[in-house]
């Protein structure tokens, strides 16, 4: 399996994974995820008798059951919803920018030029689509990290999200 982790920030936390269906559209990966139903109480079964809390509970038969239904990739990955306004998100795509252009310049100078024509294009494209995304970040909120968009397509009940494949290294596990 192929982790795709943050390369910004103390954190670097782990966005997603090759689990999901994974689009490579040039300066971003766009990951396909979908809704599923989650039950949040699961008990496990260690082997160890019941304890006197659960035999006075009158416990033994079927748990009440609490399905909620969540993102597989926001739930597998903690990530974190958070919220921008355009202006605030053009302040901070552009401190990302010249973050990864400073990682690229250090650990792959031939990539630099590259980036930035591709990431100043992409850009505009988010920007002027601004009001159809959502905002996540990693598990650790991390304020230097990466920060992924999520949206749906026209007549599609999966939802994509966008990770800057510059902002990202994989690691095999």
């Amino acid at each position: 399996m192929r982790v795709y982790k943050d390369i910004l920030g103390y954190n670097k936390d782990e966005l997603f994974s090759d689990a999901f269906e994974i689009n490579d559209l040039g300066i971003v990966y766009e990951v396909k995820t979908k809704q599923i139903s989650k039950d949040t109480n699961v008990k496990v079964d260690t082997g160890a008798n019941a304890s006197e809390e659960e035999e006075a509970d009158g416990e033994g038969g079927a748990p009440n059951s609490s399905i909620i239904t969540v993102n597989n990739l926001v739930d597998g990955q903690r990530l974190t919803s958070t919220n921008f306004d355009k202006k605030g998100y053009i302040t901070y795509l552009k401190g990302y920018m010249k973050a990864i252009e400073t990682y690229l310049a250090d650990n792959n100078p031939d990539r630099v030029a590259a980036f930035k024509k591709d990431a100043q294009e992409y850009a505009k494209t988010l920007i002027g689509n601004f009001d159809k995304y959502q905002f996540w970040q990693g598990e650790n909120m991390d304020a230097d990290g990466m920060v992924a968009l999520s949206y749906t397509k026209d007549n599609d009940t999966a939802e994509y999200f966008i990770f800057w494949k510059d902002g990202v290294v994989s690691e095999k596990y």
